[in-house]
């Protein structure tokens, strides 16, 4: 599969976070949901996604991207304008996201139903009717219960939603780069991202910018499949299926992972 330094970035951490999530919620349903299996699944998954990075040699790719950055700001200022404002509501959302948790839902039942689990050690429906949404747990919520394993105060599942807006904003940047330049898909994701329901999003634990993300993700997957011209013009040329099937595999390898970026919206959000 054919993809660059943000790509890589962008679908590899879905990746992580969405075996992640899923994970958790089997180690819950077998009653093994401990603080101390939850951080060491945890590590687990990282370890993976740092050999998997390894193997596509994604560390090598750093540094030349950077330069790229530094390139296209250099060439053009007004790109160089929009990726500040970029960082100016970035940081401005991380200063806001270090204060207390004040958010209903995610005080309700997003940070609730996973620290309770964790009491309990496995998932299972809570009877009362207060905490009904506990017979379907999101995957965002078995996230955060990796974020409050490893730290019980709340803080780390508020900088994991933080962090999946700046995720949605990469999404957004390489979604749009498939049709326009590179300043207009820079100016179309500040566009989104750049609004005061993100920055309140971002100062919370709720689900909606991991559901956005993935959304993008699985949006980006569909459209790449359709526009990239290279492997459409493999397609047209019959001849030269045999010759070019590790290009053609690429392509479905595109497409399935549109299907689970799709798979994780929905367990995300239903």
């Amino acid at each position: 599969m054919r993809t660059n330094f943000l790509e890589k970035t962008l679908v590899f951490g879905g990746i992580f976070w969405g075996v992640l999530g899923m994970g958790l919620y089997f180690l819950g349903l077998a009653g093994l949901f401990y603080r101390d299996i939850v951080i060491a699944y945890g590590g687990i998954c990282f370890g993976g996604l740092l050999y998997l990075l390894y193997r596509q040699k994604y560390y090598s790719e750093i540094k030349p991207f950077f330069l790229k950055i530094g390139q296209s700001i250099k060439k053009d200022w007004v790109f160089g304008l929009i990726l500040a404002g970029f960082a100016g509501f970035a940081v401005l959302n991380f200063l806001i996201d270090l204060g207390p948790e004040v958010g209903f839902d995610a005080l309700l039942y997003h940070l609730t139903l996973p620290k309770i689990y964790l009491v309990t050690h496995h998932i299972s429906y809570l009877k009362g009717g207060l905490l009904y949404y506990s017979v379907m747990p999101r995957l965002a919520e078995m996230i955060y219960g990796f974020g409050l394993a490893l730290n019980p105060g709340g803080m780390l599942p508020k900088i994991i939603h933080y962090f999946f807006g700046l995720f949605w904003f990469g999404g957004i940047y390489i979604f749009v780069r498939l049709f326009l330049s590179k300043k207009m898909a820079l100016l179309a994701a500040l566009v989104g991202y750049g609004t005061y329901l993100v920055t309140w999003l971002s100062q919370t634990a709720y689900i909606d910018l991991i559901v956005a993300y993935f959304s993008v993700m699985a949006l980006w997957g569909v459209f790449k499949y359709l526009c990239d011209e290279s492997l459409r013009g493999v397609l047209a040329t019959k001849q030269s299926i045999n010759k070019d099937r590790r290009a053609l595999r690429a392509r479905d390898d595109i497409l399935y992972l549109s299907a689970i970026f799709m798979g994780l919206v929905l367990a995300s959000k239903l």
